[in-house]
């Protein structure tokens, strides 16, 4: 088996220690695929969604409705980013980690029925404020989860687990992000 390159560990070593991390790993790695197979699959169909139903006439050209829907797609990603640093302090303070999940998650639920039925705005605040709930909250708690020799071997030893399990952790979001473009042309075509 080929050795890692800097660690001198075995493809074989770092699939054993990935084995050792518990149950509630596994169910953080599903949290961050199902929060992401949510979220970012719409802010890739999002300008088309809102053209067609805010914007359906002939009124404005194509240019001026891209240019207001951008507006309006940039509030989750503003709402999120000025969120960001208040909602890290305010989880390291406060704790709470698996309720303001769960928060997040039903944020991320109420705004998509809230697109049914009200102007983006609302929907478009409340995805900025689960968005920056979820990121804040779910990366920092992965040091949490993984076991205690594991995360010592990682800081002291070097061996670089840590870094393959938050590389684990963002393969979702990266398959998301390659695949979805795709299967919705193919859907559309």
């Amino acid at each position: 088996m080929k050795q890692g390159a800097k660690t001198g560990r075995s493809l074989k070593q770092i699939l054993g220690d990935l084995s050792q991390c518990k149950t509630i790993y596994w169910i953080d790695l599903a949290a961050i695929t199902l929060f992401y197979l949510s979220y970012l699959p719409f802010n890739m169909v999002a300008s088309g969604y809102f053209i067609e139903k805010w914007y359906p006439g002939p009124e404005m050209s194509l240019t001026d409705k891209l240019e207001s829907v951008g507006h309006f797609l940039s509030i989750p990603l503003i709402m999120s980013s000025v969120f960001f640093p208040i909602f890290g302090l305010s989880v390291d303070k406060i704790g709470h980690r698996i309720h303001l999940l769960a928060l997040s998650g039903t944020l991320l639920c109420l705004a998509y029925i809230l697109f049914l039925t009200s102007s983006p705005l609302i929907p478009l605040i409340l995805l900025g404020l689960a968005y920056g709930i979820f990121g804040t909250v779910l990366w920092p708690m992965l040091v949490f989860l993984v076991p205690q020799r594991i995360f010592v071997s990682c800081c002291i030893l070097l061996n670089n687990l840590l870094g393959h399990i938050y590389g684990l952790d963002k393969c979702p979001s990266k398959y998301i992000y390659d695949c979805i473009p795709t299967i919705f042309g193919i859907l559309g075509s």
